[in-house]
């Protein structure tokens, strides 16, 4: 019988993997799957730290990760509320979708403001930002093993800021029994991408019998109305099969410890921005 496991993942900085290259180390705007199985590793204390040649570690490796790889992918970006509005609307979880519309439209119409219900809810909505940092490393390790305390090493990385993510993950029960009780009681720490972004709350969320009621509890713990339609949530998706995806990217674990190259398989998913624009709440596109 399959489960889903909900995992809810807020905090002030994330930043997931895409095409980072050499010094400049991107983001996605999403989690990325790769990312989540990563921090379910962690959880479980699966090993990638071996040296180079140790196929043993390797092939046991791959066999650890690919159950949790397997299982079926979806991410929601939660849409984080301005201040102003959650301290005027007051206990939006109690509400319908309906009625916190309703609550909107008479909050905004305080003022002139014409414009239909999707300018409404970008207005309701803090945009999520990407910001870049610039990094300076000394004393780094080459590749030999050597530390080289003269030369410096430069970096711009990317996060993002005011971001909040619901991801599901549905498979078999024992699986997903083996990835929350090891949320809950993790043998490494975990992070939202990158170890400089610790969580601002609990990641696991909770096990449910089915991928509705849990996207149901993540928006009642993102304080947003349970019944949030659907095609107003901006989603990715693995597909069933390669027809009905949208878009493929190379983010499935293999194997984190093996050669550039081999480490991931490509997935293909589905993409949904809500209002049927590029940027939906404020979102960038993926390669700005």
């Amino acid at each position: 019988m399959n489960k889903t496991l909900a995992l809810y993942l807020d905090g002030p900085l994330q930043s997931w993997g895409f095409e980072s290259r050499f010094q400049r180390r991107g983001t996605g705007l999403f989690p990325t799957k790769s990312g989540i199985i990563g921090l379910l590793a962690a959880a479980m204390g699966i090993d990638s730290r071996y040296l180079p040649g140790d196929q043993a570690a390797l092939a046991a490796e791959r066999v650890a990760l690919k159950p949790f790889a397997e299982l079926q992918f979806t991410a929601y970006m939660l849409p984080r509320l301005r201040p102003a509005v959650m301290r005027r609307l007051r206990n939006v979880p109690a509400l319908s979708f309906a009625e916190f519309l309703d609550a909107l439209r008479l909050d905004i119409r305080q003022s002139p403001h014409p414009g239909d219900e999707d300018e409404f809810l970008r207005d309701a909505v803090l945009p999520v930002e990407r910001l870049e940092d610039y990094h300076t490393v000394i004393g780094t390790r080459r590749a030999s093993g050597d530390v080289d305390f003269d030369a410096t090493v430069e970096s711009r990385r990317a996060y993002l800021q005011d971001a909040r993510f619901g991801v599901l993950l549905t498979g078999p029960d024992d699986i997903i029994g083996q990835a929350s009780s090891a949320l809950e009681n993790p043998q490494w720490g975990i992070w939202l991408g990158r170890k400089s972004c610790l969580p601002a709350a609990p990641v696991f969320a909770g096990v449910f019998h089915d991928p509705k009621a849990a996207l149901e509890s993540l928006l009642q713990r993102a304080g947003l109305p349970k019944d949030w339609p659907l095609d107003k949530l901006a989603r990715r998706a693995d597909t069933e099969n390669w027809e009905s995806g949208q878009d493929t990217i190379a983010d499935k674990p293999i194997a984190f410890g093996a050669a550039v190259g081999h480490r991931h398989a490509p997935r293909r998913i589905t993409v949904r921005q809500p209002f049927n624009t590029s940027s939906g709440y404020g979102l960038q596109s993926e390669k700005d």
